[in-house]
């Protein structure tokens, strides 16, 4: 065979592989992952040779593309040499895990053509055991439909063997193509956000004359002390954190838009909030922004690509959950010493951002 035509069958069976190969299993693999990423769980990528470079590449891909924290197993030279020899090739990929203390907010992803047995890659059988045991969901790209990973794996993407000389740069092939589809499925896929009112929910209300009120100038703002790490662990959960705000008093005259701005700046720096959107109207100005309307959560929908369905609205009045409800959202009520006795028709209450989180972590 000449090169014209090894090229030529090469990319043939390249293209038939692509038309044999089962969608449905890396649609399964798809909604595992996304699982793992809105619990703010973890990806470790195991595999030897091949499959050890590939893991590598897609450790890269998944925390810089698909935003999931992931680790490779085989990138730590030191570690892994160490592990061989003082405890065995086998101990290689389970005792990272243990290590990483691997719980059942994460996945071991397995790259490998024969996909592990007693004699061939045992490291892989032994890791896929431990992580079954701690109760991770496995997936695996593999060309071998016998070999251990695609028998246990709860998600397992099969290269289809159409020349068995060729079985083992195909499978690796694949491997790379399915870790550059998957995490760019993810990254398309639309966002969910906690969308938060901004005053009594992330920062203190001023109180003015028994009432509560927005800060007026950026020395009365007072961020509540546990907004940053509730924050923090939504965004790791895989949540866009917005703020939308009604500010009323820049048309009554207390306050002015650069002054609100300023504030704006300051909570982008201090939280980790990808947006803060604000109403400078009254009620008299009918507008489509102004709580309980929702027209800030509409547009802040489309220019940050969220599906509001699988979002959630936090705050502390009424006009927060109206707004939440209109747009299709799961809100979630704040109570506070000046809303305490408010019948609010949200879809849940909470005492403080603590419970926010807990609610929003635990709803299936």
């Amino acid at each position: 065979m000449d090169k014209k035509e090894f090229i030529k069958k090469y990319f043939s069976e390249t293209a038939e592989i692509l038309q044999k190969i089962d969608i449905n299993s890396i649609e399964k693999a798809v909604d595992f992952l996304m699982r793992v990423k809105s619990v703010g769980g973890r990806v470790f990528f195991a595999g030897v040779g091949g499959g050890a470079g590939t893991g590598s590449h897609a450790s890269n891909d998944f925390n810089k593309i698909a935003g999931i924290s992931s680790v490779c197993l085989s990138d730590n030279i030191s570690l892994l040499t160490a592990l061989a020899n003082d405890e065995g090739l086998e101990s290689v990929f389970t005792r990272q895990l243990q290590m990483h203390n691997l719980n059942n907010n994460d996945c071991l992803f397995i790259f490998s053509v024969g996909g592990g047995s007693e004699r061939v890659s045992a490291n892989l059988v032994s890791a896929i055991k431990y992580a079954k045991g701690r109760g991770a969901c496995v997936i695996g790209v593999v060309g071998d439909e016998t070999g251990y990973t695609a028998r246990n794996a709860d998600a397992c993407i099969l290269t289809p063997l159409v020349n068995i000389k060729n079985k083992t740069p195909h499978t690796e092939d694949f491997q790379l193509i399915m870790d550059h589809l998957i995490v760019n499925l993810i990254a398309s896929l639309p966002k969910r956000a906690v969308f938060f009112d901004r005053d009594g929910t992330l920062n203190k209300a001023v109180i003015r004359k028994g009432a509560p009120s927005c800060p007026w100038k950026m020395e009365e703002l007072e961020l509540f002390p546990e907004a940053h790490k509730v924050l923090s662990d939504l965004k790791n959960m895989g949540f866009e954190n917005i703020v939308f705000t009604n500010q009323p008093d820049i048309k009554r005259g207390f306050l002015t838009e650069e002054e609100t701005r300023k504030i704006s700046k300051k909570i982008l720096s201090e939280l980790p909030v990808s947006e803060v959107r604000f109403c400078p109207h009254d009620d008299s100005d009918n507008c489509a922004c102004r709580k309980p309307k929702a027209g800030m959560l509409f547009d802040s929908a489309e220019k940050n690509f969220v599906d509001l369905s699988r979002s959630f609205v936090v705050g502390d009045s009424w006009r927060d959950m109206e707004a939440g409800k209109t747009a299709g959202c799961k809100t979630i009520f704040l109570r506070r010493d000046y809303n305490g006795s408010f019948q609010n028709g949200s879809d849940f209450t909470a005492n403080n951002l603590n419970e926010v989180f807990e609610i929003i972590k635990n709803f299936k």
